[in-house]
């Protein structure tokens, strides 16, 4: 469910699973600043509906640089979000959105960046995050 949407309609499917996963990308139209306080919507959701939620997607684009996007900012993302996710009691899992940029090209274009690692295969900062809070949070 798209919990960056004003609703995410989870009451719907609560009686269907043992978990919710809601998608937060709370920085897709605008680079700044790094926000991840909408992972607090989660403790909302699990009061609701007496269910944990995962983090089934979130991320943070390497660019494009024009819209103010940088590997830098992705890299400290994905440390926010992996940290702050892991101090919402109601929150028990997070997927960041995605392994390898595509070689192919899409819009918008913030779409072609979300790779924790560049279409070449070469890792970016945030893959190197993405270990060190793995390494911290075991």
């Amino acid at each position: 469910m798209e919990a960056d949407a004003k609703t995410t309609k989870a009451n719907y499917f609560a009686s269907l699973c043992d978990l919710l996963g809601l998608d937060f990308y709370p920085n897709y139209k605008t680079s700044s600043p790094i926000d991840t306080s909408i992972f607090k919507k989660a403790n909302r959701v699990k009061t609701e509906l007496g269910r944990k939620v995962i983090i089934s997607e979130t991320g943070y684009p390497s660019g494009p640089f024009f819209l103010g996007y940088s590997a830098s900012k992705q890299a400290k993302y994905v440390s926010r979000a992996c940290s702050d996710a892991s101090d919402i009691e109601a929150i028990c899992g997070i997927g960041i959105w995605r392994y390898r940029d595509s070689a192919w090209r899409s819009f918008p274009f913030q779409e072609n960046h979300f790779g924790l690692i560049n279409s070449m295969g070469n890792p970016k900062p945030a893959w190197n995050s993405l270990k060190n809070m793995i390494r911290k949070l075991t």
